[in-house]
C-alpha cells in the first residue's frame, strides 16, 4: 500500500509545484501591464481630485520646489573695452530666488472627454538670503551691455537700411537723446536692476524718437528695461490649452496653445508650432528624444536620452541638450540672421536686441566666443550642462539642472549708430566683434523627500508586490519539485520489509553475501 501513497502524493505536489511555476510566470508578464494601469490612473487631469492636479497646477509650492541661481557679468574695464581692448569679465552670484509657479482659471472643455484644459500662468520670484552668499549685494553696481539701446538701434536700422539718409537723421535724434541723459552701448546699473529691470526715461524718449520716424517699436522697448521679470509678464494673461490626457493619457500636459498663440510667428520668422511638454510632465515610456517647449525664450527644442540614474530612490532616465541644439543657426533652422562658429541659439527675432543663447561658460561651443573675452573660467560639463531625470513610468520630471547663458552680440556699427557719446566715457568708440556674457540662469528643481516617498509608494507600490508574490511562488515551487523528487526516488527504491519471495536472495547476491546451494548435499 506504501508505493501507491507515495506516489499519489508525489504527484499531488509535483502538480502544485507546476501550478505555482505557472502562476510565478504569470505574474512576472503581468507586471508591465499593472504598471500600464497605473499610469492611466494616475496621469490624466480629469479634475481637480485627480491624483496629479495639485502638483500640476502648482508644481512651485504644492510639488518640487523651484530655485532659481542667478548670476550676472560686469565687465571690469568699460573704458578699454570701448577703445577696442577685450571685454574682461567677471561672474557675481549666485543670487538665489525661489519661484512659486502656479496656474490659475483652470477649466476643462465642454467635450464629454474633456480633452483640454485651459488655464493661465502666474509666477513671481522672491529672493531668499539664506541660501545667498552674505558678501553679495544685489545694490551693486555693475558694467553691462545696453541691451535696450540695441534693441532701439537695431530696429531702427532694419526698418531704415534702405534709406540711409533718413537713417542716419534717425541716429542723430537718438545721439541727442543719449547726450542728454548719458547713457551708451554700455550702462552702469545695479545687479538687481540688472537681473530684474527697471524704468527707463531714456527709453521712452527713445520710443517717441522711433515715431517721429514712423516706426514702431516692440513693447519691451517702451520704458521698462528688463532680462526678465521678477512677477508674471503681462503677456502670460491670454490663456494657455494643454491636453488633459482624458482621451489619451500620454498625452497629458503637453501643449496644444501658448498665451493664446497656436505657433511662435511672432517671435520666430520660421512660425514653428507649439507642441511639447513644459518641463514637468512628459510621456510615460519616453522616447530616447523628446520635445520640450521653453516658454521663458520662447523656443520649441529637443532633448537627448543620455542614461539612468537614481534620484532619491526613484529610477530615472536622464535627458539633456545634445552638442547638435546649439549647431549654426535658430532653434528652427538658419534664417537671414548672420551666424558665426556653433555654440550660442540666435534670439534675435524673439528678443529684438542680438541676444545669443548658449550653455554657460560656452560649454559645447567653437573656442571663438571664449578667445574675444578674457576673465572667464573655463566650462565644466558638471556645472554647466542641462540635465532633466525623468521617472519613466509615469513621464514625471523627477528633478532638473537647467542651466543657460544669455549674452549679446557687439559689433562695430554701434560704435558709429553712437558715437561720441558713451554715457560716463564720451569719445572715440572702437570696439571690436564680440559676443558678451551677461546672465546665467541656473534653475534647480528637485522632488522634496516626502514627495519623492509618494512617488515611489504610487508607482513601486503594487508592481513590487507582485514581484514579491511571483518570486515567493517561484521558491515555492522549486521546493515542492525538490520534495517531489525525493518521493520519486523513494518510490524507485524498494523497502527492506517488503521484499517478496526470492527478492533476499537476489540482493545478498548483489552483496556478494549469497552462498550457492551444494548439489552433493
Amino acid at each position: 500500500m506504501r508505493v501507491p501513497t507515495l506516489k499519489c502524493s508525489g504527484g499531488c505536489i509535483g502538480f502544485t509545484a507546476l501550478l505555482f511555476f505557472v502562476g510565478g510566470l504569470t505574474l512576472q508578464f503581468v507586471i508591465d501591464g499593472v504598471v500600464s494601469k497605473q499610469a492611466q490612473d494616475m496621469l490624466p487631469l480629469k479634475g481637480n481630485d485627480s491624483a496629479l492636479f495639485q502638483p500640476w497646477v502648482d508644481h512651485g509650492g504644492y510639488g518640487s520646489p523651484i530655485y532659481n541661481y542667478m548670476y550676472v557679468w560686469n565687465i571690469t574695464n568699460p573704458e578699454e573695452y570701448l577703445q577696442g581692448e577685450k571685454p574682461d569679465i567677471e561672474k557675481i552670484g549666485p543670487f538665489v530666488y525661489r519661484m512659486f509657479d502656479w496656474r490659475e482659471n483652470v477649466t476643462w472643455s465642454d467635450d464629454d472627454a474633456k480633452e483640454n484644459i485651459s488655464f493661465t500662468y502666474h509666477n513671481y520670484n522672491v529672493f531668499i538670503p539664506e541660501r545667498t552668499s552674505p558678501e553679495l549685494d544685489l545694490k551693486a553696481k555693475v558694467y553691462v551691455p545696453n541691451f535696450a539701446l540695441q534693441g532701439v538701434l537695431t530696429t531702427v536700422r532694419s526698418a531704415l537700411m534702405d534709406r540711409p539718409i533718413v537713417m542716419n537723421a534717425a541716429f542723430e535724434a537718438i545721439r541727442v537723446v543719449l547726450a542728454r541723459d548719458k547713457e551708451g552701448i554700455l550702462m552702469h546699473r545695479t545687479i538687481d536692476e540688472v537681473m530684474w529691470g527697471f524704468y527707463d526715461p531714456t527709453l521712452t524718449a527713445l520710443a517717441d524718437v522711433a515715431k517721429t520716424f514712423h516706426i514702431e517699436l516692440p513693447a519691451n522697448l517702451k520704458g521698462f528695461i528688463g532680462l526678465q521679470m521678477i512677477d508674471t509678464p503681462e503677456f502670460y494673461a491670454q490663456p494657455s490649452i494643454q491636453y488633459s490626457g482624458t482621451s489619451d493619457y500620454k498625452l497629458t500636459a503637453e501643449y496644444r496653445t501658448w498665451c493664446g498663440l497656436e505657433d511662435l510667428s511672432q517671435f520666430w520668422p520660421e512660425a514653428p508650432e507649439i507642441k511639447g511638454s513644459d518641463g514637468w510632465q512628459f510621456s510615460p515610456n519616453p522616447d530616447d528624444t523628446i520635445t520640450l517647449f521653453i516658454d521663458a525664450l520662447p523656443a520649441v527644442v529637443n532633448i537627448t536620452k543620455w542614461g539612468k540614474a537614481d534620484i532619491q530612490g526613484i529610477h530615472c532616465h536622464t535627458y539633456g541638450l545634445s552638442a547638435e541644439t546649439w549647431d549654426n543657426q535658430s532653434w528652427f533652422g538658419q534664417t537671414h540672421y548672420l551666424y558665426g562658429p556653433n555654440g550660442v541659439v540666435n534670439a534675435t527675432a524673439s528678443q529684438t536686441a542680438n541676444i545669443m543663447v548658449s550653455k554657460p561658460h560656452f560649454l559645447d561651443a567653437d573656442p571663438y566666443y571664449a578667445s574675444l573675452l578674457t576673465g572667464m573660467e573655463p566650462a565644466d560639463r558638471d556645472r554647466d550642462d542641462t540635465t532633466i531625470w525623468i521617472e519613466p513610468i509615469t513621464g514625471s520630471a523627477v528633478a532638473a539642472n537647467q542651466r543657460i547663458m544669455i549674452n549679446l552680440q557687439m559689433s562695430p556699427w554701434l560704435c558709429e549708430a553712437t558715437e561720441p557719446i558713451q554715457g560716463p566715457f564720451p569719445g572715440d568708440c572702437n570696439i571690436a566683434e564680440a559676443v558678451i556674457p551677461m546672465m546665467i540662469a541656473n534653475q534647480i528643481i528637485s522632488v522634496p523627500p516626502n514627495e519623492a516617498d509618494a512617488l515611489k509608494s504610487q508607482i513601486y507600490g503594487i508592481p513590487n508586490t507582485v514581484k514579491l508574490v511571483a518570486w515567493i511562488l517561484f521558491g515555492a515551487s522549486f521546493a515542492l519539485i525538490g520534495w517531489t523528487a525525493l518521493i520519486v526516488k523513494a518510490v524507485r527504491t524498494p523497502h527492506p520489509y517488503e521484499l517478496v519471495h526470492g527478492e533476499e536472495e537476489d540482493i545478498a547476491s548483489a552483496n556478494g553475501d549469497y552462498e550457492a546451494p551444494n548439489p552433493r548435499k
